[in-house]
Formats: C-alpha cells, sequence, structure tokens
C-alpha cells in the first residue's frame, strides 16, 4: 500500500459516478460502457501515454494507428494519425474515428490493416 495510484475502475449508475466524482477533483472520468468507467488524472490519459511513446521511438503522430471502441478511447481516435473505431462502438465514437471497420470478433482489426495496406 501507499503506492501511486494511475487509474481507477469504476461500476455504477449515473448518480454514483457524479457522486464519486465530486470527491475527486483532480481527476476526470470517461466510460467504457453503461455502467463502467475509468478514473484518471486530468493530466493523464491515452493521448498523454501515445505522446510518449512518440517521442521514446521519433516518431510522428500521422504515423500512428490506433483501435478503440468506446468513450475512452475518443481522445486517442482524434489524435492518431488514423484513428479507427471497431464495430461494436458507439455511434459518438464511430464519429471521432477515421474509419470503421467490424467488430472484435469479426476480424475487425485484421481488416482495418489490410484497408490501410499493411497486411
Amino acid at each position: 500500500m501507499g503506492g501511486t495510484i494511475y487509474q481507477l475502475i469504476v461500476f455504477g449508475d449515473d448518480d454514483a459516478f457524479r457522486a464519486l466524482m465530486g470527491h475527486l477533483p483532480g481527476c476526470k472520468m470517461t466510460r467504457w460502457n453503461s455502467y463502467g468507467a475509468d478514473i484518471i488524472s486530468k493530466d493523464g490519459g491515452k493521448v498523454v501515454g501515445i505522446r510518449h511513446f512518440l517521442e521514446h521511438f521519433h516518431l510522428r503522430q500521422d504515423e500512428i494507428m490506433a483501435f478503440g471502441d468506446a468513450e475512452n478511447d475518443m481522445d486517442m481516435l482524434q489524435f492518431a494519425g488514423v484513428g479507427i473505431a471497431m464495430g461494436n462502438a458507439d455511434d459518438t465514437v464511430k464519429q471521432q474515428a477515421d474509419y470503421v471497420t467490424e467488430d472484435i470478433d469479426r476480424d475487425g482489426i485484421d481488416l482495418a490493416l489490410r484497408q490501410y495496406g499493411l497486411l
């Protein structure tokens, strides 16, 4: 105990999420389904991690592709050179993507990689 906490995964309804977030002013929440959400630092997120990755490997933003299916992926899909929403994603997530592929269970990643000539 006593270590740094980078992310919480919580389950609840809208009322529970609002009540919890009232106690966490330095955090933000993004949902990944109706009852599940991630809580992270306001200064954190997938894009922050991707920026570090890009810097470490000397890559440009336009050289990366990201896949996502939930609200917690929307920033990443917008940030990536190519953002790909999975077929099971909500319409709001799909609107943030450059391309929408099939569900993961229907080989969506493989199909998208082939669409972009990477396989």
